[in-house]
C-alpha cells in the first residue's frame, strides 16, 4: 500500500515524535510500503526523519515530493541543512514543477494523493490550509484518511 503525508509547518508544543512514529510503524506492519512525502517544514521533515529510522528495521520506500527546486529558499540555514541531508536518504526524489509558481504546492500535494491508497496527516482544522485543500483532494478521491493520534483496533 502506499500513502501520502499532508500536514502542518507549524507544530504545536505538543507535538510527539514518538507518536508519529509509532502511528507510521503500525502503517508499515499493516502493510504499507511507500511513503510520499512533500518535504516542507514542519509535518513532512518530521514524518521523513521518522520514516529513515524506520526504514533501518523494514522494507520501505521514502519517495520525496518536491514542488519546485526552489523549495528551500525560505528555510533557514538548519532546515536547508537537513532538507537536503533527508533528500539525500530518500529512496526517489520528484521535482513537480520546473519553477516555483503560486500553485506548485497544491500540484505537488495533488500528486501524492494520486497515486497512493490513503492519506496520513497531522491536521489542526485550519480550513484556509494547504493540508485541508489535500484532505478534500482525497476524499473526493476515495481515499481513507488517517489523522495524527488516530487509533485504530
Amino acid at each position: 500500500m502506499k500513502c501520502a503525508l499532508t500536514g502542518h509547518r507549524r507544530l504545536p508544543y505538543n507535538f510527539s515524535r514518538e507518536t508519529l512514529s509509532a502511528e507510521l510503524e503500525e502503517l508499515v506492519l499493516k502493510g504499507t510500503d511507500t511513503f510520499y512525502c512533500g518535504m516542507a517544514v514542519g509535518f513532512d521533515m518530521e514524518a521523513c526523519m521518522a520514516l529513515l529510522k524506520l526504514k533501518k528495521r523494514y522494507p520501505l520506500r521514502v519517495v520525496a515530493c518536491v514542488p519546485c527546486p526552489e523549495q528551500d529558499a525560505k528555510f533557514t540555514p538548519a532546515q536547508r541543512q537537513l532538507y537536503h541531508d533527508l533528500l539525500d536518504r530518500c529512496d526517489e526524489v520528484n521535482v513537480i514543477s520546473p519553477s516555483y509558481s503560486k500553485d506548485c504546492m497544491r500540484k505537488r500535494n495533488y500528486y501524492m494523493v494520486d497515486r497512493a491508497d490513503f492519506v496520513y496527516c497531522y491536521f489542526s482544522g485550519n480550513v484556509r490550509s494547504g493540508t485541508y485543500q489535500t484532505i478534500r483532494y482525497a476524499q473526493g478521491k476515495d481515499r481513507k484518511i488517517f489523522a495524527y493520534g488516530f487509533t485504530e483496533q
